[in-house]
């Protein structure tokens, strides 16, 4: 806490003086020169210490910084890592306000309103009537109707009507619309049932070209009544009637009739003039009103100014080309089912995306039983291994099973909205590569890792411009050797930045699991080492050791490593958000100072 108030402090001295972010690139180097000798006492002194039944060896004393900073690969980025923190620890929190969507599959997505205006041409409303002449799907000679209206991944479900076969609802649907020339409106009546899978009783389908009004037109209610067809499933029976109407995000077309009506009327006089002109006030303030909430909910699905973590962020942006404040959320999606969140950032000026995933929360227990899931799972299109799942281990690329599940609940649905975002760059770099990230803290770096997975699979297959990143904090293992080989060799700029003294990552032990490259440890002094330089003991006996390492799904060094790293009282605390900022504080305070 001390820490949080001695950065609020700096920066608020800084930014009194005249200054702001960019004001620390003239301090960095005056920093560097004013704590050198300081530096070198203080890694004498780490070499020497001991720690709580395990030997730790440093870096040798006479490194800077900066040296420090080279005995990585050259692409690591302190700056970027921050930044990635940031909004790791951000999708802790669920974003208020925005526009809901569903796609059927339980995942529920929030989006910004500036996003979907921006993004998507209109809404679709659907309003579902009835149905008549259903197919009886149950024993007793009735149905259970319900009705799945679906465009593209976007999906909305009516209630369910218990035994008719003439349902009558009169719901509202809304659902988003990408490309209204292109997309078809998909309308299926199911009949639920508690035991098995539910019957498809018909569908039928409508072109969305067919529901745009006309140019200059207001949008206007079309009734349509379906015969419900059998798209190679069902039973194709039955009868459907829905009223449709497309609302336009051009705002001016809803209003391009009253406009041109105005200008016929010219300077009239009179109560028809005065009732038009009073409405055309109303159709104004209700813009403004809309446009405030609008400037409302963008203000909530940005970085915070205050918050702690945008202020240390802000302060290892010195190049300016991080700055939190240059981005906002975009979109935010939680699947109900696994409970797996997912954020979406996207920067404002360059074709920039950040994609977080959330960790473990303590509260909750499906998180834990993600967690508990250790069993290997193949990686092949179907998810199941012909070996076996032991043997998986060493035949084929092999994730965390409980790591895999929750990934593959969000999948679809996170790669369409980053396939949106990728075909609208930023003005300015229109014909630039787009930058992705992927991040996350605990099982959040998991779901990163297999996410950059994902990403660079794709781009090989399909040559996508993208360059990848991926910068993750706290992660367990995720897959076993093929797997971190592959992996390697495809996702070349990838860091786990990790508390020494943090547990987790030390996990799952044995079962063969590996960690991906790069591993970049934080001491508790602050420093940045090499993981290849601490060294650790173990009172385990030797034979006992071998013989694990010798099963081939585990190796003595990581159950030495886990072993004394548990030792230590501050093992679970390290892995939480305080211990890691108050470590990334600690290097931001080495290298720049006031």
């Amino acid at each position: 806490m001390h820490a949080k108030l001695r950065m609020r402090a700096r920066f608020s001295r800084v930014l009194a003086n005249g200054g702001g972010p960019r004001a620390f690139v003239e301090a960095k180097e005056k920093g560097r020169r004013r704590k050198s000798d300081a530096k070198e006492r203080r890694s004498a002194r780490l070499a020497c210490r001991k720690w709580d039944g395990h030997r730790r060896r440093a870096l040798p004393a006479a490194r800077s910084h900066a040296t420090t900073k080279d005995a990585f690969p050259g692409h690591f980025e302190l700056e970027k890592a921050v930044l990635l923190a940031s909004c790791a620890f951000e999708s802790y929190e669920s974003p208020s306000g925005g526009l809901d969507d569903f796609d059927g599959y339980d995942n529920h997505v929030q989006y910004a309103s500036p996003f979907v205006t921006k993004f998507f041409q209109g809404v679709l409303q659907v309003r579902v009537i009835r149905a008549w002449n259903l197919p009886k799907a149950d024993v007793i000679g009735t149905s259970d109707p319900y009705v799945m209206c679906r465009i593209g991944m976007g999906a909305r479900i009516t209630s369910t009507k218990k035994n008719t076969l003439e349902p009558e609802w009169d719901e509202t649907c809304r659902l988003f619309v990408e490309d209204a020339e292109q997309q078809v409106l998909r309308l299926s009546v199911f009949d639920e049932d508690r035991f098995k899978s539910d019957d498809c009783l018909g569908e039928a389908q409508i072109a969305l070209e067919n529901v745009i009004p006309p140019e200059g037109e207001a949008p206007a209610p079309r009734t349509y009544e379906l015969e419900l067809q059998n798209f190679g499933r069902g039973y194709g029976k039955g009868n459907l009637a829905v009223e449709i109407t497309f609302f336009p995000f051009d705002s001016t077309a809803k209003f391009s009739s009253l406009r041109k009506l105005l200008e016929d009327l010219g300077t009239g006089q009179g109560p028809i003039y005065e009732l038009m002109s009073t409405f055309r006030r109303n159709v104004v303030d209700r813009w403004k009103i809309d446009k405030a909430q609008e400037e409302w909910e963008s203000k909530l699905w940005k970085f915070p100014p205050e918050g702690n973590w945008t202020l240390l962020a802000t302060l290892a942006a010195l190049s300016g080309s991080h700055a939190p404040l240059d981005y906002e959320k975009v979109a935010y999606i939680n699947n109900t089912r696994t409970d797996t969140q997912v954020t979406i950032w996207r920067k404002t000026n360059a074709n920039v995306m950040i994609i977080a995933f959330r960790g473990t929360e303590m509260t909750k227990l499906r998180d834990f039983a993600t967690d508990a899931s250790l069993l290997p799972c193949s990686l092949s299109v179907e998810r199941v291994s012909s070996t076996g799942p032991l043997k998986t281990l060493l035949d084929e690329p092999a994730v965390h099973t409980g790591f895999l599940e929750a990934f593959d609940s969000v999948r679809a649905k996170l790669m369409h909205m980053v396939d949106i975002i990728l075909k609208h760059p930023v003005e300015e770099e229109k014909g630039s590569d787009w930058k992705v990230y992927t991040t996350g803290h605990s099982l959040g770096g998991a779901l990163a890792t297999l996410m950059a997975a994902a990403l660079a699979e794709r781009n090989r297959r399909e040559k996508s411009n993208m360059t990848l990143s991926m910068y993750n904090f706290g992660s367990p293992r995720v897959g076993n050797e093929k797997f971190v080989s592959e992996y390697n060799r495809w996702v070349s700029d990838s860091f786990r930045l990790v508390n020494e003294a943090d547990a987790v990552p030390r996990v799952p032990l044995l079962l063969g699991y590996k960690h991906v490259d790069h591993p970049v440890y934080v001491t508790e002094s602050g420093e940045l080492v090499d993981p290849d330089g601490i060294q650790y003991t173990s009172t385990l006996p030797s034979p006992w050791l071998e013989t694990v390492a010798k099963t081939g799904y585990g190796e003595a060094e990581d159950i030495v490593e886990a072993l004394a790293v548990l030792s230590n009282s501050s093992a679970l605390a390290a892995h939480m958000e305080d211990y890691y900022f108050n470590s990334l504080q600690k290097i931001l305070d080495a290298r720049v100072q006031l």
